[in-house]
Protein backbone atom coordinates (compact mmCIF):
# COMPACT_ATOMS: atom_id res chain seq x y z
CA UNK A 1 0.00 0.00 0.00
CA UNK A 2 1.32 3.43 -0.96
CA UNK A 3 -0.52 6.64 -0.03
CA UNK A 4 -0.19 9.94 -1.86
CA UNK A 5 -1.14 12.52 0.76
CA UNK A 6 -1.97 11.71 4.37
CA UNK A 7 -5.05 9.45 4.66
CA UNK A 8 -5.16 9.99 8.44
CA UNK A 9 -5.90 13.71 8.08
CA UNK A 10 -7.34 14.12 4.56
CA UNK A 11 -10.97 15.12 4.12
CA UNK A 12 -11.25 12.91 1.04
CA UNK A 13 -9.64 9.48 0.83
CA UNK A 14 -9.78 7.34 -2.29
CA UNK A 15 -8.41 3.82 -2.71
CA UNK A 16 -7.33 2.68 -6.17
CA UNK A 17 -7.63 -1.07 -6.80
CA UNK A 18 -5.62 -2.15 -9.85
CA UNK A 19 -6.34 -5.01 -12.17
CA UNK A 20 -4.96 -7.18 -14.92
CA UNK A 21 -1.30 -8.21 -14.65
CA UNK A 22 -0.47 -5.70 -11.89
CA UNK A 23 2.42 -6.86 -9.72
CA UNK A 24 4.21 -5.42 -6.70
CA UNK A 25 6.99 -4.07 -8.90
CA UNK A 26 4.42 -1.89 -10.68
CA UNK A 27 3.76 0.17 -7.54
CA UNK A 28 6.68 2.65 -7.83
CA UNK A 29 5.90 3.40 -11.47
CA UNK A 30 2.50 2.64 -12.96
CA UNK A 31 0.30 2.62 -9.87
CA UNK A 32 2.00 5.53 -8.14
CA UNK A 33 1.86 7.59 -11.33
CA UNK A 34 -1.90 7.14 -11.57
CA UNK A 35 -2.42 7.84 -7.86
CA UNK A 36 -0.26 10.97 -8.01
CA UNK A 37 -2.16 12.34 -11.00
CA UNK A 38 -5.53 11.70 -9.38
CA UNK A 39 -4.48 13.19 -6.04
CA UNK A 40 -2.93 16.24 -7.71
CA UNK A 41 -5.99 17.13 -9.76
CA UNK A 42 -8.44 16.33 -6.96
CA UNK A 43 -6.50 18.34 -4.39
CA UNK A 44 -6.77 21.41 -6.63
CA UNK A 45 -10.57 21.19 -6.23
CA UNK A 46 -10.48 21.45 -2.44
CA UNK A 47 -10.09 24.48 -0.16
CA UNK A 48 -6.71 23.49 1.27
CA UNK A 49 -3.69 21.59 0.05
CA UNK A 50 -3.56 18.10 1.51
CA UNK A 51 -7.34 17.68 1.65
CA UNK A 52 -7.10 14.63 -0.64
CA UNK A 53 -5.24 11.36 -0.21
CA UNK A 54 -5.16 8.58 -2.81
CA UNK A 55 -4.03 5.11 -1.84
CA UNK A 56 -2.53 2.74 -4.39
CA UNK A 57 -3.63 -0.59 -3.03
CA UNK A 58 -2.39 -4.01 -4.15
CA UNK A 59 -3.77 -6.05 -1.26
CA UNK A 60 -7.52 -6.58 -1.33
CA UNK A 61 -8.03 -6.27 2.44
CA UNK A 62 -9.63 -2.89 3.12
CA UNK A 63 -7.33 -0.39 4.85
CA UNK A 64 -8.41 1.25 8.09
CA UNK A 65 -7.67 4.35 10.13
CA UNK A 66 -9.38 7.27 8.37
CA UNK A 67 -10.87 10.26 10.13
CA UNK A 68 -14.50 9.70 11.08
CA UNK A 69 -15.85 12.37 8.75
CA UNK A 70 -13.67 11.62 5.72
CA UNK A 71 -15.34 11.28 2.34
CA UNK A 72 -14.39 7.78 1.18
CA UNK A 73 -14.31 6.36 -2.32
CA UNK A 74 -12.87 3.41 -4.18
CA UNK A 75 -11.63 3.41 -7.78
CA UNK A 76 -11.45 -0.01 -9.41
CA UNK A 77 -9.59 -0.46 -12.67
CA UNK A 78 -9.86 -3.47 -14.95
CA UNK A 79 -10.17 -6.65 -12.87
CA UNK A 80 -9.72 -4.46 -9.80
CA UNK A 81 -13.25 -3.25 -10.55
CA UNK A 82 -14.44 -6.86 -10.55
CA UNK A 83 -12.86 -7.42 -7.14
CA UNK A 84 -14.30 -4.13 -5.91
CA UNK A 85 -17.74 -5.02 -7.24
CA UNK A 86 -17.70 -8.45 -5.61
CA UNK A 87 -16.71 -6.91 -2.27
CA UNK A 88 -19.45 -4.28 -2.57
CA UNK A 89 -22.12 -6.82 -3.47
CA UNK A 90 -21.40 -9.25 -0.63
CA UNK A 91 -21.75 -9.08 3.13
CA UNK A 92 -22.11 -5.55 4.40
CA UNK A 93 -20.65 -4.10 1.20
CA UNK A 94 -18.03 -1.37 1.18
CA UNK A 95 -18.25 1.59 3.56
CA UNK A 96 -17.65 4.19 0.85
CA UNK A 97 -19.50 7.24 -0.42
CA UNK A 98 -18.67 6.68 -4.10
CA UNK A 99 -17.67 3.67 -6.17
CA UNK A 100 -15.85 4.30 -9.46
CA UNK A 101 -14.93 1.72 -12.10
CA UNK A 102 -12.84 2.31 -15.20
CA UNK A 103 -12.13 -0.14 -18.00
CA UNK A 104 -14.26 -2.72 -16.23
CA UNK A 105 -14.87 -6.27 -17.49
CA UNK A 106 -17.84 -6.33 -15.09
CA UNK A 107 -18.54 -5.89 -11.39
CA UNK A 108 -20.12 -9.36 -10.85
CA UNK A 109 -23.63 -7.83 -10.80
CA UNK A 110 -26.17 -6.66 -13.38
CA UNK A 111 -27.37 -3.49 -11.68
CA UNK A 112 -25.75 -0.64 -9.76
CA UNK A 113 -28.20 -1.09 -6.90
CA UNK A 114 -26.80 -4.58 -6.31
CA UNK A 115 -23.56 -2.99 -5.08
CA UNK A 116 -25.13 -1.99 -1.74
CA UNK A 117 -24.67 1.70 -2.47
CA UNK A 118 -26.95 4.41 -3.85
CA UNK A 119 -26.86 3.88 -7.63
CA UNK A 120 -26.38 7.65 -8.02
CA UNK A 121 -23.00 7.22 -6.35
CA UNK A 122 -21.83 4.51 -8.75
CA UNK A 123 -19.72 5.80 -11.65
CA UNK A 124 -18.41 3.94 -14.67
CA UNK A 125 -16.25 4.94 -17.61
CA UNK A 126 -14.68 3.11 -20.55
CA UNK A 127 -12.55 4.24 -23.46
CA UNK A 128 -14.07 3.39 -26.86
CA UNK A 129 -11.04 1.27 -27.74
CA UNK A 130 -10.56 -0.41 -24.35
CA UNK A 131 -10.28 -4.10 -25.17
CA UNK A 132 -11.15 -5.24 -21.66
CA UNK A 133 -14.23 -3.02 -21.25
CA UNK A 134 -15.51 -3.87 -24.72
CA UNK A 135 -14.56 -7.54 -24.68
CA UNK A 136 -15.72 -9.10 -21.42
CA UNK A 137 -18.86 -7.41 -19.94
CA UNK A 138 -21.91 -9.62 -20.27
CA UNK A 139 -19.87 -12.80 -20.00
CA UNK A 140 -18.95 -14.19 -16.59
CA UNK A 141 -18.43 -10.94 -14.66
CA UNK A 142 -21.86 -9.32 -14.78
CA UNK A 143 -23.35 -6.73 -17.09
CA UNK A 144 -21.56 -3.77 -18.62
CA UNK A 145 -21.46 -1.06 -15.90
CA UNK A 146 -21.55 1.68 -18.55
CA UNK A 147 -24.80 0.33 -20.07
CA UNK A 148 -27.98 2.31 -19.47
CA UNK A 149 -29.67 -0.76 -18.00
CA UNK A 150 -26.99 -0.92 -15.28
CA UNK A 151 -28.20 2.51 -14.06
CA UNK A 152 -24.85 3.90 -12.93
CA UNK A 153 -23.54 7.31 -13.92
CA UNK A 154 -21.34 7.06 -17.00
CA UNK A 155 -18.53 9.60 -16.89
CA UNK A 156 -17.07 10.73 -20.19
CA UNK A 157 -13.72 9.26 -21.18
CA UNK A 158 -11.53 11.06 -23.69
CA UNK A 159 -8.46 8.85 -23.30
CA UNK A 160 -7.63 5.77 -25.34
CA UNK A 161 -6.69 2.22 -24.48
CA UNK A 162 -7.05 0.28 -21.26
CA UNK A 163 -4.61 2.08 -18.97
CA UNK A 164 -4.76 5.82 -19.67
CA UNK A 165 -7.75 6.90 -17.57
CA UNK A 166 -5.53 8.97 -15.24
CA UNK A 167 -3.30 10.73 -17.75
CA UNK A 168 -2.58 14.42 -18.32
CA UNK A 169 -1.87 15.98 -21.70
CA UNK A 170 1.67 17.12 -22.65
CA UNK A 171 0.98 20.57 -21.20
CA UNK A 172 0.04 19.09 -17.83
CA UNK A 173 -3.72 19.60 -18.11
CA UNK A 174 -5.84 16.67 -16.92
CA UNK A 175 -7.77 14.56 -19.36
CA UNK A 176 -11.55 14.75 -19.07
CA UNK A 177 -11.48 11.25 -17.60
CA UNK A 178 -9.02 12.29 -14.90
CA UNK A 179 -10.87 15.54 -14.13
CA UNK A 180 -14.16 13.67 -13.82
CA UNK A 181 -12.75 11.20 -11.33
CA UNK A 182 -11.13 13.99 -9.33
CA UNK A 183 -14.54 15.64 -8.96
CA UNK A 184 -16.11 12.35 -7.89
CA UNK A 185 -13.61 11.49 -5.17
CA UNK A 186 -13.88 14.98 -3.67
CA UNK A 187 -17.69 14.87 -3.68
CA UNK A 188 -17.85 17.83 -6.07
CA UNK A 189 -21.07 16.78 -7.77
CA UNK A 190 -21.82 20.37 -8.81
CA UNK A 191 -18.92 19.97 -11.23
CA UNK A 192 -21.13 17.81 -13.42
CA UNK A 193 -23.89 20.44 -13.50
CA UNK A 194 -21.33 23.02 -14.59
CA UNK A 195 -19.78 20.68 -17.17
CA UNK A 196 -22.64 18.91 -18.98
CA UNK A 197 -20.29 16.99 -21.27
CA UNK A 198 -18.57 15.37 -18.30
CA UNK A 199 -21.27 12.69 -18.09
CA UNK A 200 -22.53 10.58 -20.98
CA UNK A 201 -25.58 9.75 -18.90
CA UNK A 202 -26.63 10.06 -15.29
CA UNK A 203 -28.00 7.28 -13.14
CA UNK A 204 -31.39 9.02 -13.04
CA UNK A 205 -31.47 9.37 -16.83
CA UNK A 206 -30.72 5.67 -17.15
CA UNK A 207 -33.38 4.73 -14.60
CA UNK A 208 -36.00 6.87 -16.35
CA UNK A 209 -35.74 4.83 -19.53
CA UNK A 210 -37.68 1.66 -20.29
CA UNK A 211 -36.57 -1.46 -18.43
CA UNK A 212 -33.90 -3.32 -20.33
CA UNK A 213 -33.17 -6.96 -19.51
CA UNK A 214 -29.55 -7.90 -19.05
CA UNK A 215 -28.10 -9.87 -21.93
CA UNK A 216 -27.85 -13.65 -21.52
CA UNK A 217 -24.58 -14.87 -20.11
CA UNK A 218 -22.05 -16.06 -22.64
CA UNK A 219 -18.76 -17.87 -22.03
CA UNK A 220 -15.83 -15.47 -21.80
CA UNK A 221 -14.33 -15.16 -25.28
CA UNK A 222 -10.90 -16.60 -25.74
CA UNK A 223 -8.12 -14.16 -26.45
CA UNK A 224 -4.73 -12.95 -25.28
CA UNK A 225 -4.62 -10.78 -22.14
CA UNK A 226 -4.84 -7.16 -23.27
CA UNK A 227 -2.22 -4.61 -22.29
CA UNK A 228 -2.80 -2.74 -19.04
Amino acid sequence: MVAVGNPDTAAHVSTMVPGLNTELEDVPGLMLHRAENLQDVADDLTPEAGDVSVIAWLDYDAPEGYTDDANLSVVGHSYGSTTTGWAAAHGDGLAVDDLVVAGSPGTTVDHAADLHIDRRRVWAGAAPDDDVANYFPGTVHGDDPTALRFEANQFHVDTSGHGNYWEKDPSGLPSQSLANQAAIITGDYDYFDANPGALDHTSDQAAAGPPRPAPPREPAPYGPPPQR
